[in-house]
């Protein structure tokens, strides 16, 4: 099952309410919870989701109110999306992705990931200026750039790195 750790600003953009949050699962996947946040940047709506484990991360850019009937859907497509642009084998993802069929939401419960996702939002919004604009930049290889970044939260290993011995263990 996947365990979505959102922001208070994206469980009210999303509409989850205080009841509905999965505040008593644990996750068992191997790689921990995922951490969400909504971010602006280029005056569109973009979620930013990073690996509590690995900080591996990945931006969805101009999300819509749509995007939120079905939260998990973006998030297994986009992960997809990258994973194979990283070169993972297709076995490897699609065995990832059935553990992501179901999912929860919760709050988030680390401020050291939280500095991460800032770090990146910061990464990501510099791209984007860099690269004339949200339509304009590259998204798979953004996001590649950001994850060779090393981390200080990671002993300056870098999330790709981490992400791949993961889901080799």
């Amino acid at each position: 099952m996947l365990l979505l750790r959102c922001t208070i600003k994206l469980l009210k953009e999303v509409g989850v309410k205080q009841v509905d949050l999965a505040s008593n699962l644990q996750t068992i996947d191997p790689l921990g919870s995922w951490y969400a946040n909504l971010l602006h940047l280029d005056r569109k709506k973009c979620l930013l989701f990073t690996n509590e484990k690995t900080l591996y991360s990945f931006l969805v850019p101009g999300v819509k109110k749509s995007d939120y009937k079905d939260f998990g859907m973006p998030f297994r497509v986009n992960l997809m999306l990258n994973l194979k642009f990283e070169g993972f084998e297709d076995s490897t993802v699609k065995k990832l992705l059935k553990g992501y069929d179901d999912y929860g939401f919760t709050k988030t419960g680390s401020r050291s990931v939280l500095g991460s996702m800032n770090d990146f939002a910061d990464q990501y919004d510099n791209y984007i200026y860099y690269f004339g604009g949200i339509k304009k930049f590259d998204l798979m290889d953004t996001n590649r750039r950001v994850n060779e970044s090393p981390m200080s939260a990671l002993g300056y290993d870098r999330p790709t790195d981490k992400f791949r011995s993961a889901l080799n263990a």
